[in-house]
């Protein structure tokens, strides 16, 4: 049954379908007090009598709402409709999944691009690891581009609805799966996940980002298959083609990146997203000024063929990424032999010229001129050129002192240990609290678009009321819906146990 046209709590203003997953639909809907407009995802009714899958769907509420990161679509809200149905609320992104962007780009994405998307996936991954979550089904249907302010590809990662508890580290959020049950969308599987072993950690999430990195770059899967057996038998037991043999123009150092993330032994694996990440922004570090080097050497060779007596913005362009050029024992061949008999003949007539004019000028020097001195003469020193500005780090580091012993830190809901964090640079504010033995909680917010130390002073806590006056109730916590849970079906990640070919 369609909620369009209704409302929703006496808050949401149901106003259209927005797409379908494999647990849920998706409304847009407007809140009616603040006139914002926000996305409403609700379980499916045939689903509504089954245990596990209500279940499922408040553990992904609880988790994309609880870890607070800039690159996570987060939840603003849960709720039950009146047909008893659970729901959540998330803010209206307007952009493009990633799946959608690859459709337009069959070849390959630019590598710096490629760099950027795979380094916000990484970044967000972080807290979801720190705190004992991995996603479990990563793919570019899951991956939202939309635009924050004058930043295009920001990254929203979407969808922990099959996300797996390690760790114990989780408070109530609960193991649905079973030893053998195989989750995830098989090509961006882990051999231990396409397994269907037990003992999953984050590296299932490092190869799926690195099997999403091959596709960026090479416009098509590590693994292709016909069927869902035939893609999971090539998982376990087959090696991809490196990415080089798919694009030969790939730098060597990005393809050794996506070679380890892809390693079929995850101890071969980076060990956490964050030596990941690292990798692969030195990797692609030079990736852009390469391609820039590259288009403008190019524009500037067709401009000697064509206007040998201009010189061209794209060879100024070249001139700017290299300021100094010796051509000492450099062989240089001209594109155009013409072009070259007459640029050598020019350069020859030149040195003559020059030559017989110091003769001259040396023969006819007045005798009281003082001799030249034998020595060097120093060079100037070469002119500073006009620097671009450097970019800034994707991080920022944020650091609490005065802390008192024991204190925790919770920043964006995610714990901080050694008093300091590494955060996405963002211009929307971190909420963060501090509590410590003996001290009263503080809590505050921070805009991490910068390095910050924020000092702390906790206030004493307060004198303890006496024994005969009763604790005031504790604050009533919203219990996961226990309802039976089948099988999903669908598209978008949340798939368990499914036909992959009939999906």
């Amino acid at each position: 049954m369609s909620l369009v046209g209704k409302t929703i709590d006496e808050r949401y203003e149901v106003r259209g379908i927005l797409g379908e997953g494999g647990m849920g639909l998706v409304y847009e809907g407007r809140h009616i007090g603040l006139g914002r407009k926000v996305a409403i995802k609700v379980l499916h009714a045939e689903f509504q009598d089954e245990d596990h899958a209500s279940q499922r769907f408040m553990q992904e509420a609880q988790i994309a709402g609880s870890l607070g990161h800039p690159n996570i679509c987060d939840v603003t809200d849960i709720g039950v409709t009146e047909d008893d149905l659970p729901y959540m609320v998330m803010p209206l992104l307007e952009g493009q999944t990633l799946a959608a962007a690859m459709e337009a780009c069959e070849e390959g994405f630019p590598a710096a691009r490629a760099v950027d998307i795979v380094s916000q996936v990484l970044s967000a991954l972080q807290p979801a690891h720190e705190a004992g979550i991995v996603h479990r089904d990563l793919k570019p249907e899951n991956i939202f581009l939309t635009r924050a302010g004058d930043r295009e590809d920001f990254v929203k990662v979407l969808d922990f609805g099959i996300s797996k508890i390690v760790g114990g580290s989780s408070g109530s959020l609960k193991q649905l799966t079973s030893t053998g049950m195989v989750v995830g969308t098989p090509y961006y599987m882990a051999p231990e996940q396409a397994s269907g072993e037990k003992d999953l950690d984050p590296r299932v999430d490092i190869y799926a980002v690195g099997a999403l990195l091959y596709e960026l770059l090479t416009g098509r899967t590590p693994h292709q298959a016909d069927n869902y057996n035939e893609i999971i038998v090539k998982i376990v037991n087959q090696t991809p083609p490196r990415p080089r043999e798919v694009q030969p123009d790939l730098p060597a150092s990005l393809e050794a990146v996506v070679c380890k993330a892809l390693s079929k032994d995850r101890e071969a694996r980076y060990a956490s997203v964050i030596e990941f990440r690292q990798a692969l922004q030195d990797a692609g570090a030079g990736v852009s000024t390469t391609a820039k080097l590259q288009r403008a050497t190019g524009e500037a060779e067709a401009d000697a063929e064509g206007e040998p007596n201009t010189l061209s913005t794209a060879a100024a362009e070249v001139k700017d990424i290299i300021p100094t050029v010796s051509l000492q024992g450099t062989a240089v061949r001209p594109r155009s032999t013409r072009w070259g008999w007459i640029l050598g003949a020019a350069a020859v007539v030149v040195i003559a010229v020059l030559v017989v004019f110091l003769v001259r000028s040396r023969g006819t020097a007045p005798a009281d001129r003082p001799a030249a001195s034998s020595a060097p003469r120093a060079r100037p020193a070469a002119r500073a050129r006009d620097a671009t500005p450097a970019a800034k780090p994707a991080t920022v580091t944020i650091r609490f002192l005065g802390l008192p012993q024991g204190a925790n830190i919770q920043l964006g809901g995610v714990p901080v240990r050694s008093g300091q964090a590494t955060v996405t640079r963002s211009p929307y504010k971190l909420r963060y609290r501090v509590e410590a033995p003996g001290h009263e909680p503080f809590e505050g917010e921070v805009t991490p678009n910068e390095d910050r130390t924020l000092p702390i002073t906790l206030a004493p806590a307060r004198p303890v009321p006496d024994a005969g006056v009763p604790d005031a109730a504790a604050p009533a916590v919203m219990a996961p819906v226990t309802r039976p849970w089948g099988v999903i079906r669908g598209r978008g990640g949340t798939s368990v146990k499914t036909n992959y070919d009939e999906d």
